[in-house]
């Protein structure tokens, strides 16, 4: 392959993984807090349409998530339960008229629960079904008597396994983006790129220093 050819090869690569990431939704991966209880963690990742998601927090609704999963293991780590969007549950709060529930916040590096100036109450909660266990959720609340935020699991007996408090000035994250496949692509075409340019200048050099060379002396 020519360089010409190469070089054209590069630019459509990087193209349509620029479309590729338009299109394509945004990862987050869940995060456990460090002081989470009973060696209890989880992981999984939740994939939410990127359409209108900026640097700027705006709400999170269900009808912009597309899909998630999320293993809960024990501190053996042993699994305890799975969830999925396939066959089960996922609560979000939405701010509504005549009520005081506030939505999670997204940006396009995280999903969180935002520190609440009013009385209200914000979740997000993962569960067998509507009102039953195993669930894992996320909660903030401002009442009158004080506030508090927290993680808290349980399972399919309702047992309690596990919960983190979060600092009550603090948003909640729930979970942050992982890189995207197209800015890797790009990364690596970029290193490619760059490695040829330094073998072409080497060329140049080395075709440079071969023309100043003096001429062979021939003796009649």
């Amino acid at each position: 392959m020519n360089r010409k050819a190469f070089l054209s090869l590069t630019c459509v690569c990087a193209v349509f993984s620029n479309l590729d990431a338009a299109r394509a939704g945004i990862i987050y991966d869940w995060v456990v807090p460090p002081d989470f209880g009973n060696g209890v963690h989880y992981s999984g990742s939740i994939t939410v349409d990127p359409t209108g998601i900026s640097a700027t927090p705006i709400d999170l609704t269900s009808a912009t998530i597309e899909s998630w999963q999320i293993s809960v293991f024990d501190s053996a780590n042993t699994l305890l339960f799975s969830l999925s969007s396939s066959s089960n549950f996922l609560g979000v709060r939405s701010a509504a008229l005549g009520r005081r529930d506030f939505s999670p916040k997204i940006t396009t590096t995280s999903i969180f629960l935002p520190v609440l100036t009013t009385l209200g109450h914000s979740e997000f909660s993962l569960q067998q079904s509507s009102g039953t266990d195993p669930s894992i959720s996320w909660e903030e609340n401002a009442v009158i008597r004080g506030s508090g935020s927290g993680i808290t699991v349980f399972d399919t007996s309702v047992n309690f396994f596990a919960e983190s408090l979060a600092s009550v000035g603090d948003d909640l994250t729930i979970a942050e983006a992982v890189p995207e496949p197209a800015s890797l692509t790009l990364s690596l075409i970029a290193g490619v790129f760059g490695v040829w340019q330094i073998r072409k200048r080497r060329r140049s050099r080395a075709a440079a220093a071969e023309y100043d060379a003096p001429s062979d002396q021939h003796v009649t």
